[in-house]
């Protein structure tokens, strides 16, 4: 068996009452209050990039059992939200799926054409690297 818990009571005769704590103070010599800063709102993929960011596309099967993957390299400058807006839009506009990796995004399959057009839409120039 356990041990009875103290229960505290809610009514205003104890130790808890509606007088403000902080009441007695004084506030003199103390600078105004501020307004906290607004939550900024994460950067779009346009406005995080610079003009012409390259970004390399590489096709790879090494250590993949045979599967194919594009490779998108150079994406290390952009932030987490403008990242992920445009792995969503990718994946979207080719019809396939995709990971983020360290720097950049591998898509399943051979889609270097597709992908590239899709980056130079956005503002971004593409380079096939690789062989």
């Amino acid at each position: 068996m356990g041990r009875k818990k103290h229960k505290v009571s809610t009514e205003s005769q104890g130790f808890l009452t509606n007088e403000n704590p902080f009441g007695s103070l004084d506030s003199t010599g103390l600078p105004e209050a501020s307004t906290p800063p607004k939550p900024s709102t994460p950067p779009t993929a346009k406005a995080a990039r610079k003009p012409g960011m390259r970004v390399e596309i590489r096709r790879e099967k090494s250590g993949r059992g045979g599967k194919t993957v594009t490779t998108l390299r150079g994406l290390r400058t952009l932030d987490r939200y403008s990242r992920e807006d445009l792995l969503h839009g990718l994946k979207k506009k080719l019809g396939t799926g995709g990971v983020p990796i360290d720097d950049g995004f591998q898509l399943q399959g051979d889609c270097r054409d597709q992908a590239e057009e899709f980056l130079t839409d956005k503002g971004f120039r593409p380079v096939r690297a690789g062989g």
